[in-house]
C-alpha cells in the first residue's frame, strides 16, 4: 500500500516537478490526519467518553473496538508516512514547512508505542525528515525534536483507558496476573535508548550527531524484498550529510563512548566510528590518528569528571585502555589533572563507580611507578617525572586522607626502586619533614588525651603507654619510608635538612638519633634539638 501511494505522487514525465510535489504535500496532509496527533486523539477520546456515559453497560466493549480501530489506523498512517518520506528523500521533493513539526511529533509518538515495526519505521523516518528539512531550519528542527522526546516519559497505549475507568483497572489486573508485559518493557527500553542518544549528542555539543546515531544499521527482521523496496530500514539514508552530522572534530570525543555501559548506545557509537572514520576498535582509533592524542586525553579527562554516572564509568574504562603504557612526554600535560580526578573518584559515592575504580587506581599506581623506573624509562624523563610526582603525592597525602594509603605505597616503591641511585637526593629535604609530622598526625588524637590522664594517675602506666605509642610509630608506614630514605641522606642533604622550619611540629616520641642512625650528622641534629 505504501508503494502504491508513492506511485500516486510520481509523474512519469516529470518525477521531480511541481505536480509530484503538490501531490506529495496533499498526501502527507491526509496521512497525517490518519496517523493523528495528540490533540485530535484527546478530542476523539472526549467525544467517545461522552457517548459511552450514555450507553452504560456497552461502553467498555465499544471503547475497546474504537480504540483498536484508531490504533490500527495510526499504525498504517505512520508506516505509509515512512514509505512516502523515504521516496521524497530519494527524489529530493520539497517538504512543506508547516508540516515539519506535525511530522516529527507523529514519529516521536509512534516510536514509543508497542509495535517494534512501527517504531523502527518512525526512527528511520526522522532521519529522512532531517534530510528533507532545509539547512537553515535544521537547528530549530532538532530543538523541537529534542523537546518532544524529552516529554515522552510514558508508553502510550490505546488500550489503556483514562484514569479510574474499568479499562485501566482491567489492564492493571491483567498485568499483575499475567506477569510483566515484554512489549511494554521493550518499548520502555527503546525510549530510554533514544534519550541516551539525545543526551550523548548534547554532551558533545553537536545535536546533529543524534540523527547520525539513529541512521546506523541495527538488527532487524524486516528484510523481505517488499520491505527493502518500500522502507529499507537497515540502509543508511543520510548520504552526503554524513560529514555534517558527524564531522572529524567529533572523532576524539567519541572514544570514551566506545566503552559505554549501555550496550545499544555503545553499538551505535561503534557503528558511527566504523562507517564514518573506518576505525573498528578503540585501538585502531588511537593508532590511525596519533596526532589527536592531546584531544583524546582531554576528552577522557572530561568524561572522568562528568556529572553522569554512566559517563564516568565509561571514562574509567576508556582511561585504562588509553593511558596504560604511555611515556612521560605524552603524560606530562595531563598527569597532575589525571591524578587529581583519580583521587576524587576514589571517594565517589556511586556504587557503579566504586565497582570499577579499583582497577583504575592500580593502573595509575603502575603507570606512576613505571614513569619513575630507570629500567624502562630514560633517566632524563625519570628525573623530570619525579620532580612533579613526588610533590604531587605529598600534597595528596596532606589534603586527602582516603588517598594516603595509595600515596604512601607509591612513595615506598619509588624509594625502593631508586635505591643505589641519586634520583631521590633532590627530594629528600621535601620528603622527610612531612613524614616526621605524619608520625604524630596519623596517630589517633585520643591517645594523647589518655596519655595525659594515665601519666597523672600512674607514672609507670604512663611510661608503658608511651612505649607502646613509640613502638606503634616505629612500625608505621611513615617510619618505614624514613628508614628507606636514610641511605639518601648525605652530609649536604643533612646540612640543608636540619634548619628547616618543617620541624617546628616535632614528634615528642621520636628522637632525632632514631632518624639519623647510620649517618655522620647526628651531632648536628642533636644541636638542633637542644635549640
Amino acid at each position: 500500500m505504501g508503494l502504491a501511494l508513492c506511485a500516486v505522487i510520481s509523474d512519469p514525465l516529470a518525477p521531480q516537478g511541481e505536480i509530484a510535489a503538490s501531490r506529495a504535500a496533499e498526501l502527507l496532509r491526509r496521512l497525517l490526519q490518519m496517523a493523528g496527533d495528540e490533540e485530535a486523539s484527546d478530542k476523539a477520546g472526549e467525544v467517545t467518553d461522552a457517548a459511552d456515559a450514555e450507553d452504560g453497560a456497552a461502553s467498555l466493549a465499544r471503547k475497546r473496538v474504537l480504540a483498536a480501530e484508531r490504533d490500527g489506523e495510526q499504525r498504517c498512517g505512520v508506516v505509509w508516512l515512512a514509505t512516502l518520506m523515504r521516496r521524497m528523500s530519494q527524489q529530493q521533493l520539497p517538504l512543506p514547512a508547516d508540516l515539519v513539526t506535525s511530522l516529527s511529533r507523529a514519529f516521536v509518538r509512534s516510536f514509543s508505542g508497542l509495535s517494534m515495526f512501527v517504531a523502527d519505521c518512525s526512527l528511520k523516518s526522522l532521519c529522512n525528515l532531517y534530510r528533507l528539512v532545509t539547512a537553515e531550519t535544521r537547528g530549530e528542527f532538532l530543538k523541537a525534536l529534542f523537546s518532544s522526546i524529552s516529554n515522552r516519559t510514558v508508553v502510550s497505549n490505546m488500550f489503556v483507558g483514562t484514569p479510574d475507568t474499568q479499562a485501566r483497572k482491567e489492564e492493571k489486573d491483567s498485568k499483575e496476573t499475567g506477569g510483566p508485559n515484554s512489549w511494554k518493557i521493550a518499548a520502555k527500553e527503546r525510549v530510554d535508548l533514544v534519550k541516551d542518544l539525545m543526551f550523548l549528542a548534547r554532551e558533545l555539543q553537536h545535536p546533529a550527531l543524534f540523527i547520525g546515531l539513529l541512521d546506523q544499521p541495527s538488527g532487524s527482521v524486516w528484510t523481505g524484498e517488499i520491505m527493502r523496496e518500500a522502507l529499507d530500514l537497515q540502509a543508511p539514508c543520510l548520504g552526503e550529510l554524513e560529514s555534517t552530522v558527524c564531522p572529524v572534530s567529533l572523532r576524539p570525543k567519541l572514544y570514551t563512548y566506545l566503552f559505554h555501559p549501555n550496550a545499544q548506545l555503545r553499538q551505535a557509537v561503534v557503528a558511527v566510528v566504523a562507517n564514518y572514520f573506518s576505525c573498528e576498535s578503540p585501538q585502531s582509533l588511537t593508532s590511525k590518528h596519533p596526532e589527536e592524542w592531546p584531544l583524546l586525553a582531554k576528552s577522557v579527562l572530561g568524561a572522568l569528571g562528568n556529572s553522569r554516572v554512566a559517563t564516568r564509568e565509561a571514562g574509567i574504562h576508556a582511561a585504562q585502555a588509553l593511558f596504560r603504557g604511555r611515556v612521560w612526554c605524552e603524560m606530562a600535560i595531563i598527569f597532575e589533572e589525571l591524578w587529581t580526578i583519580t583521587v576524587k573518584l576514589m571517594d565517589d559515592m556511586e556504587q557503579r563507580v566504586q565497582a570499577v575504580v579499583k582497577p583504575f587506581v592500580r593502573m595509575m599506581r603502575n603507570l606512576t611507578l613505571r614513569l619513575c623506573d630507570v629500567k624502562v624509562t630514560a633517566r632524563k624523563d625519570v628525573e623530570t617525572a619525579m620532580s612533579e610526582i613526588v610533590p604531587l603525592l605529598l600534597r595528596f597525602c596532606e589534603r586527602y586522607k582516603h588517598a594516603q594509603p595509595v600515596c604512601f605505597e607509591i612513595m615506598r616503591e619509588l624509594i625502593k626502586g631508586a635505591t643505589g641511585t641519586t634520583l631521590l637526593e633532590p627530594h629528600v629535604q621535601n620528603l622527610v619533614p612531612p613524614l616526621l609530622v605524619s608520625l604524630s598526625m596519623m596517630e589517633n588524637d585520643a591517645l594523647q588525651y589518655y596519655q595525659f590522664h594515665i601519666s597523672a594517675a600512674s607514672e609507670e602506666k604512663g611510661k608503658e603507654l608511651e612505649a607502646a605509642r613509640i613502638s606503634n610509630s616505629r612500625d608505621s608506614e611513615s617510619m618505614k619510608l624514613i628508614k628507606q630514605l636514610i641511605p639518601f641522606i648525605s652530609n649536604e642533604v643533612a646540612n640543608g635538612l636540619a634548619p628547616r622550619r618543617g620541624f617546628k611540629i616535632w614528634p615528642r616520641h621520636l628522637g632525632p638519633e632514631r632518624l639519623c642512625q647510620n649517618i655522620s650528622c647526628v651531632p648536628r641534629v642533636k644541636k638542633y634539638k637542644s635549640k
